[in-house]
């Protein structure tokens, strides 16, 4: 099956993409994901001139860094303007202020991280069931000539 779902990860962990990629082989077939290490490396790309934007965004809250997700999270919302693109925070704990903090910064869903390939497989299968089979999202056309379309031209 052809991967249609592009997802961009923005995780410090550089083995993370390499592991949801191996995952979802199996538990979300569609799904693609573009990973990136730091927000640097994530705004230079969706400022490229050939981007593919993702249909779905997993941003971890921690990195080893002074700026933590929240940042990233508030310079993704203002990069991607008026592009519909759900984030969801990836954290190692649930805290109740990080919770908070994330829905209230702009995230659709707070999720905490799996330490075993079971529970990152449930969250891909959960991610598919959801995110591609349930809800419609906005056609990825950058273009504009899609007329039900959400997103426009990064600029």
């Amino acid at each position: 099956m052809e991967a249609t779902f592009p997802i961009l990860l923005i995780d410090d962990d550089p083995n993370l993409g390499d592991i949801l990629s191996r995952i979802a082989q199996d538990a979300f077939p569609e799904a693609s994901f573009i990973h990136f290490c730091s927000i640097e490396e994530t705004m230079d790309y969706l400022k490229g001139p050939s981007v593919v934007l993702p249909k779905l965004i997993l941003l971890d809250i921690n990195f080893n860094r002074e700026e933590d997700g929240f940042g990233y999270l508030t310079l993704l919302k203002k990069q991607l303007n008026d592009v519909q693109i759900p984030i969801i925070i990836l954290s190692m704990m649930a805290d109740d202020q990080y919770v908070e903090q994330a829905y209230s910064t702009g995230a659709v869903s707070f999720v905490e991280k799996s330490s075993t390939v079971q529970g990152w497989t449930n969250l891909l299968k959960s991610l598919r069931k959801y995110w591609n089979d349930i809800v419609d999202l906005p056609s990825d056309r950058l273009d504009g000539s899609d007329s039900g379309s959400m997103f426009k031209a990064l600029t």
